[in-house]
């Protein structure tokens, strides 16, 4: 380390603008925008991103858009568990998805251009990160009326970076870029293998195309052989319950308990916090299988359906259905998530619109013959597997980068000479820096 340089954090930086939140409506002068605000940098690559759209002036556009290898930089936002201070990298590859229209970040947010000449994008992205991981931007995060703030001017004053030359800069960046880009590689194939499993459910229990379709009759507006029951009729349904925050006893302990964000996820894999024994005896919550459908029914998430990949409890805004046969569980998910408008229309309540269990359990299902579902099983369980693992490996890859990521940032390991392949996602950075 002896290379390394303590650098005043202004001094890696071309530039740094505030966001940009724009207007809902078109007006003379403005243009409609992608917005990057801090809650989606966590889904930036993902194919199913939708980034809010907002209506920008065109002298802020010029002045405030940006360029790949910009770093955006959170200003406000955060949660009790989790402080402002995060940043996401931008990337050419995201350009190329959303080139039809200006791509700003949003006023909550300021973004970073750096001095290319002698700083690594990438680099300067890992080491923020390594940063926030640390807590040292919760030294900078500050609560008022209600919104955590980053002290930014405060930070660039206070801040010096422990800097390598170019050259291990961009070897470091390449090791934990190699990481990040297998783990987009494997959310893309997870993102194709689900959009599988909806057409193939659409095909065979929507459209009717199923094998052998062609010499059932239809009876009642349903294939012969099959049954329509309400949901609480045929299959267990579980609604979640949180123990009192107020007793530390009840948390802590060992068994997985997630709350309803966790439903924006495609698989549950990861608990969001752990409960005592004493804690689920004390509250409602119940465990749900391996494989069990969850729907969000109340909140911002309200109507996120998921699947669960281990046993879990949930909190009250979070119902569970399980056929206790499992015969029926992928089955299931996919007639969720093709009738959840329906539940959704049902919702009631004041300030906060819901759907309640009672609501699921009446819904009606079409439960196809036993021996069509058994083949169904037979072609879908295979690609649910595929996606079950593609999860898991992209949990144990994360946890390996972030393990690189504290050593190689500290300098406990000596990158410098070797012998590294830029990945495909770091030549941008190539071509950048010696434009």
């Amino acid at each position: 380390m002896n290379n390394w340089r303590k650098i005043p954090f202004g001094n890696i930086l071309k530039e740094s603008r505030d966001g940009e939140w724009g207007e809902g409506n078109n007006a003379i002068g403005y243009q409609l925008c992608n917005i990057i605000r801090g809650t989606d940098f966590s889904s930036l690559y993902s194919m199913k991103i939708e980034l809010p759209q907002r209506w920008v002036k065109d002298h802020l556009i010029e002045r405030k858009k940006l360029r790949p290898l910009d770093i955006i930089f959170e200003m406000a936002g955060g949660t009790a568990n989790q402080s402002t201070g995060r940043s996401a990298l931008i990337k050419s590859s995201l350009f190329n998805r959303l080139i039809d229209k200006p791509l700003l970040c949003a006023s909550f947010c300021r973004h970073l251009r750096l001095d290319q000449e002698h700083y690594s994008p990438h680099f300067i992205y890992y080491l923020l990160q390594a940063l926030y991981d640390y807590g040292y931007m919760a030294v900078f995060n500050i609560q008022h009326t209600g919104v955590s703030r980053f002290q930014y001017t405060s930070f660039k004053k206070r801040t010096n970076l422990n800097v390598p030359p170019l050259p291990i800069q961009r070897k470091i960046a390449a090791i934990l870029s190699a990481y990040d880009d297998l783990i987009e590689n494997n959310n893309r194939r997870i993102a194709i293998l689900d959009k599988m499993t909806e057409e193939l459910y659409c095909e065979w229990f929507v459209l009717l195309r199923f094998p052998g379709h062609e010499k059932v009759k239809i009876v009642k507006g349903v294939p012969e052989g099959w049954e329509v029951k309400k949901i609480g009729e045929c299959f267990t349904t579980y609604l979640g319950g949180t123990p009192s925050r107020d007793i530390s006893s009840y948390w802590g302990g060992n068994i997985p308990w997630i709350n309803s964000g966790e439903i924006n996820k495609l698989r549950i894999i990861n608990a969001s916090e752990f409960i005592t024994e004493l804690g689920y005896s004390k509250s409602a919550t119940k465990i749900m299988p391996v494989h069990t459908t969850v729907l969000a029914i109340t909140g911002a998430t309200l109507g996120q359906v998921s699947f669960t990949e281990l046993e879990v409890c949930a909190n009250q805004s979070v119902v569970g259905i399980y056929d206790d046969n499992d015969l029926f569980n992928y089955y299931i998910f996919g007639y969720i998530n093709c009738t959840i408008q329906n539940l959704i229309a049902k919702q009631g309540g004041g300030g906060q619109q819901h759907i309640n269990k009672d609501i699921i359990e009446k819904e009606l299902i079409i439960l196809p013959s036993q021996d069509l579902l058994i083949e169904y099983n037979r072609t879908i369980i295979p690609i649910f597997k595929q996606i079950a693992n593609k999860y898991f490996l992209n949990e144990r890859l994360k946890l390996t980068r972030d393990r690189l990521l504290s050593r190689l940032m500290s300098g406990k390991i000596d990158v410098e000479d070797l012998d590294i392949l830029f990945p495909t996602s770091m030549q941008e950075d190539k071509v950048t820096t010696h434009a």
